[in-house]
């Protein structure tokens, strides 16, 4: 059996204290299991003790610090990207989760295209968590393949 490739999750965290273990959880859920996942830390919050309190800390996850507090989503993105070791790169911020069959189903439509991308479904925080109010690409009607420039030309709300 061919190894699977690493998948690096790349997740940037400002004041996340709130949403992370939610995040992390789904991560954890993930049938595809050869991943590593970085945190980092853009408000210089100690994640690791608050996802160890609550057993959800990993091997596969480290976390890092951005050089200065407040320097961007992008700023830390490129921390996580300088430490990565995958194959295949992951975005996910602090504050959203993965279905638990992403990363099986796009990992290899990434090896084959050199890359691969899905619909998010945007869901209420409040007053009904998690109802789902809509997705992001409003056109998107299920598995396709796409060319980069349609993908990006794709209607979002």
């Amino acid at each position: 059996m061919t190894q699977q490739p690493l998948v690096s999750i790349i997740t940037p965290a400002f004041k996340a204290q709130h949403s992370i273990a939610d995040t992390v959880r789904s991560v954890m859920a993930q049938r595809y299991r050869h991943w590593e996942m970085l945190i980092v830390s853009d408000d210089h919050y100690d994640y690791r003790s608050q996802l160890k309190a609550q057993g959800l800390w990993d091997k596969r996850i480290s976390l890092h610090y951005s050089e200065q507090r407040q320097s961007g989503p992008n700023a830390a993105r490129n921390i996580a990207l300088n430490a990565a070791q995958g194959e295949l790169i992951a975005p996910l911020d602090a504050d959203d989760s993965y279905y638990p069959e992403r990363l099986s189903s796009l990992s290899p439509l990434a090896i084959e295209y050199g890359m691969a991308a899905d619909n998010a479904d945007i869901v209420s925080t409040e007053p009904q968590f998690g109802q789902q109010l809509g997705s992001a690409l409003v056109s998107f009607d299920g598995s396709r393949l796409w060319s980069a420039r349609a993908y990006c030309e794709t209607n979002t709300r």
